[in-house]
């Protein structure tokens, strides 16, 4: 069974690109699409970062050694814009509601300096990673102490998932139908 899981993330991956590319050539005039395509875009990097990673082929891609975490921490903003649109399409975004984008950032700063390690040291935790394969839980991500990068992630998209759910529950579904019924028929 686990053999499989490297083409599995892969003809995800790929999927994913067709998805966007289509996103892309019916729907481009439509700014809220976007949004849908940096969440797909996000997916994408991480299935194809899984399948280097469990096909031994990022030693090939050394650009994508640690690159997995920014774009989790980019998942739950994105969703909230995406779903934030879809149920106020006649309000702007405010500017106070760009701070979202505030944890992604930090995130991807603090983890930063693990992309650009010397392709010799990615090598040599990538052969530890395969004889040891928690060695990355072990190891801190950037200037993140080890074992806090995940946990941090997760709660971060718990989080989002949960404000989400609320917003959608806040919005009564008659109201949203009768404002979006013009975009539905479109």
């Amino acid at each position: 069974m686990f053999n499989y899981i490297p083409y599995l993330s892969f003809l995800t991956s790929g999927i994913g690109c067709l998805f966007i590319l289509f996103l892309f050539r019916r729907f481009r005039k439509i700014f809220n699409v976007y949004w849908l395509i940096g969440i797909v875009l996000c997916i994408v990097w991480i299935e194809f970062y899984m399948y280097a990673l469990t096909s031994k082929h990022i030693y090939q891609l050394l650009f994508l050694c640690r690159t997995a975490n920014p774009f989790r921490a980019f998942i739950p903003v994105l969703l909230y814009f995406y779903i934030w649109i879809m149920l106020n399409p006649d309000k702007k975004i405010v500017p106070v509601q760009w701070l979202h984008f505030i944890f992604p950032v930090v995130v991807t700063s603090l983890v930063a300096p693990d992309f650009f390690l010397p392709n010799s040291q990615k090598i040599a935790l990538l052969d530890i990673y395969y004889k040891q394969n928690n060695i990355l839980l072990l190891r801190p991500a950037g200037l993140i102490p080890p074992g806090i990068v995940q946990p941090m992630l997760i709660s971060f998209g718990i989080i989002y998932g949960l404000y989400i759910v609320w917003l959608i529950q806040k919005t009564k579904i008659i109201t949203y139908c009768a404002k979006s019924r013009e975009n539905l028929l479109s």
